[in-house]
């Protein structure tokens, strides 16, 4: 499916697609494929949603403001970060 084509290079998938076919679920990929019913721009514009969401991630930072007593016993800073 993600193979190169020698001859019609239109065929051919972009390299993250290439990429996810290796290492992700090949079934849920097929099926993605059947649901865009064969459409190849609809599939590739499925797959963008599917592997951005894949690679979300989220990040959660802890902030806050602090006294020189709270960031040495609560975060376990030194006297000389203070």
């Amino acid at each position: 499916m993600c193979r190169s084509h020698s001859r019609r290079k239109e065929l051919d998938v972009p390299e993250w697609l290439k990429k996810e076919w290796q290492s992700g679920d090949k079934g849920q990929i097929a099926r993605q494929l059947q649901d865009a019913n064969f459409n190849r721009a609809d599939f590739i514009k499925r797959m963008e949603v599917t592997v951005s969401r894949k690679n979300e991630k989220e990040v959660l930072v802890d902030e806050g403001w602090y006294t020189k007593q709270e960031m040495m016993d609560d975060l376990g800073w030194s006297e000389t970060f203070v």
